[in-house]
């Protein structure tokens, strides 16, 4: 019957009105030949239904191997979530499906090696793009005073989406895997939304004020904010439960990071000192004093063993974490508003008020080079996570990447 509704043209991508295209419900009554022939016919392997739910989460859910590899064969997306933020491999995991979650294991596995393979042999072009003013406070992807979100596409600097708000964003951050986008605005509230959709997924609810910052922990389970209520808020992303308050600052919060173990977390407040807090108690561990102005940028190397803050009294600290010990203090005519390092923690990126972005040697503080040639103040930095690009924002609306190979062309 399947074929010969193929032969006759018969619309493959047709859903019913729960979502479920003639691929789903192969899927979900497991009738593995329907599948074979329907991705034979190049059937949409990430049509997802109304739970946001594609094939491949189903089949992982479900725990049949044999639909599972044959999506995985067909280039199905991994990483992909379902409305709940939940992963195929997650989804395994919780029915406590073993096959599957050693395909899935093995295909991440696999994608890592490919993609550090391909990173060094492939460079990606140096572009720019545009985008609305961002606020005074500038974060590592657009966030805008016309209360929207502009989404770009890295490898081509074009256009992708908007993600519309009612209130002024102040911060959006991009959950590990890309899937998902958090934001922190002036309602007082966190809100997580999916980024190839733009829809809204869940709204976190329990600060007292404005919010500055939003940070997703390196596994992308967790989510903090901070804000002007003093108060650092650790939620679980997929249930929007709160874990823990953390309290001890002084002053409104303006900036958040985790260690890429996530047991750490750092945030840095108006008044210009640091706070260390374990993620697993909540307890503080430490206040670092060293800046005198607000603290308008924190990173922890990829290692855990330094961490830098960046002041509006135009220095950039870095501190051997765990202690009070300072490597390196550097200061300029003007203030960092970013600091980011690279994945192999060797390099360290600043944007300059001088029209510059600076980059230096994490463990001297040597500066490497300088990228220039910017019409205006760069403001944020980041490395993508192959170390081949560096991107930079600027105060007219503009991002630029910068091919790490050919630093200052």
């Amino acid at each position: 019957m399947t074929r010969l509704l193929l032969k006759n043209d018969a619309d493959i991508e047709d859903s019913d009105e729960n979502g479920n295209t003639p691929l789903l419900l192969a899927v979900r009554y497991r009738h593995k030949e329907v599948v074979r022939q329907l991705l034979k016919n190049k059937a949409d392997v990430e049509a997802s239904d109304s739970s946001g739910q594609t094939a491949l989460l189903l089949a992982a859910e479900l725990g049949d191997d044999a639909i599972v590899r044959m999506f995985l064969k067909a280039d199905a997306d991994f990483d992909a979530m379902d409305d709940n933020g939940k992963t195929a491999l997650m989804l395994a995991e919780e029915k406590g499906h073993h096959k599957a979650v050693q395909l899935l294991k093995a295909e991440q596995l696999n994608a890592k090696t490919n993609r550090s393979d391909h990173a060094q042999t492939q460079g990606i072009p140096v572009r720019e793009t545009h985008t609305a003013n961002a606020p005074g406070r500038q974060p590592p992807a657009p966030a805008s005073q016309e209360n929207s979100v502009a989404l770009w596409r890295q490898g081509t600097g074009a256009f992708e989406n908007t993600i519309p708000s009612s209130y002024q964003v102040w911060l959006v951050a991009f959950s590990p895997n890309g899937q998902l986008l958090a934001s922190a605005s002036s309602d007082k509230n966190v809100k997580l939304w999916r980024h190839g959709t733009g829809a809204l997924l869940k709204t976190f609810e329990g600060h007292s004020d404005s919010i500055w910052a939003v940070a997703f922990s390196p596994d992308g389970q967790y989510l903090a904010s901070t804000s002007i209520d003093k108060k650092i808020q650790l939620w679980r992303r997929d249930t929007g439960d709160l874990v823990r308050s953390l309290e001890g600052h002084s002053n409104s919060v303006w900036v958040v990071a985790f260690s890429q173990d996530g047991q750490l977390l750092a945030s840095g407040s108006k008044n210009g000192t640091v706070e260390l807090w374990s993620t697993s108690s909540g307890n503080r561990m430490m206040t670092l004093k060293g800046q005198s102005d607000c603290i308008s940028a924190l990173a922890f190397s990829p290692d855990r063993q330094l961490l830098a803050s960046a002041s509006y009294d135009k220095t950039v600290i870095l501190w051997k974490v765990g202690t009070e010990y300072i490597v390196s203090n550097f200061k300029w005519g003007s203030a960092a508003s970013a600091v980011a390092f690279s994945s192999d923690g060797q390099l360290l990126a600043i944007p300059l008020g001088e029209n510059r972005v600076r980059i230096l040697e994490a463990s001297t503080g040597n500066t490497v080079r300088d990228l220039e040639n910017h019409a205006k103040m760069a403001i944020t930095v980041a490395f993508s996570p192959d170390d081949q690009v560096i991107t930079s924002g600027h105060d007219n609306g503009t991002i630029r990447l910068w091919m790490k190979l050919r630093l200052g062309n």
